[in-house]
């Protein structure tokens, strides 16, 4: 059985919910595969849809998208279930779309927000029978957390805007996790830390941001897990990162800011 990779490549500084960093991670032996990224650009103007359109006519769907750094940072991929998918960035929660999609069968599968807007995707054939969001201080959030988990739900989204955390927490066959467990530091060498014990322990990162001073890492166990390996950065110079452990068999399983 192989052993967790610990490479814990972290550079970053304290920072308010509107400041921004590169949050990358990466895994090996996922289902995903023939992987695709880009970013924007730091204004943020544009999320380049026509080269989102062509790599969904190639059937790569977006598996991670986040604000960063580097502005817009997309992640698309082949290797999952979904059968279609739409997204919807709004200067407001998109309420109205989330409605209809649910009506279609599209749950989120990602969410990230900047301070003056939301970007939510939401793709069909997931596998999902039923989702729950919340966002709220975490004083609020995190008995949500917990009632949901007593209930068999799954973290499979987070972020921060404006000093609120929002949480997405799914249900039904597509939610592959076993056990999950979530932590938080002020620093990246105790978040690093934090992450190396439960490494140790089977789990693999599977969601991580950094918002009103703290990271927020969720970590979950899956079977299989334990004979994965996984690395991440946490810098705005993340590409020689990138190349280097694509080469080494690794895709991008994750992406924040």
């Amino acid at each position: 059985m192989k052993h967790l990779l610990l490479t814990l490549i972290a550079v970053i500084s304290m920072m308010t919910c509107g400041a921004t960093e590169t949050i990358v991670i990466m895994t090996q032996d996922t289902p995903l595969k023939d992987q695709w990224w880009f970013t924007t650009g730091s204004s943020g103007t544009s999320l380049r849809e026509n080269d989102i359109k062509n790599n969904w006519n190639y059937d790569r769907y977006i598996t991670s998208a986040a604000w960063t750094s580097n502005g817009w940072f997309m992640v698309m991929s082949k290797g999952v279930t979904w059968t279609n998918q739409s997204y919807k960035l709004s200067s407001s929660w998109p309420e109205s779309f989330i409605r209809e999609k649910r009506g279609l069968g599209y749950y989120i599968t990602s969410l990230t927000a900047r301070n003056s807007q939301w970007l939510v995707v939401m793709s069909q054939g997931t596998g999902y029978s039923d989702q729950q969001v919340c966002s709220a201080p975490w004083s609020t959030l995190k008995d949500w957390i917990k009632g949901w988990w007593d209930k068999g739900y799954y973290i499979t989204g987070i972020c921060c805007q404006n000093s609120l955390w929002t949480v997405v927490m799914s249900y039904g066959s597509g939610v592959k996790y076993t056990a999950q467990a979530y932590m938080w530091a002020t620093t990246s060498s105790s978040i690093g830390e934090k992450i190396k014990s439960k490494w140790d322990e089977g789990y693999l990162i599977t969601a991580m941001n950094h918002g009103d001073g703290e990271f927020f890492c969720v970590m979950s166990k899956y079977p299989g897990s334990s004979a994965a390996l996984q690395s991440y950065k946490i810098n705005t110079d993340f590409k020689d990162f990138v190349t280097k452990k694509t080469d080494e068999g690794y895709l991008i399983s994750y992406v924040g800011g």
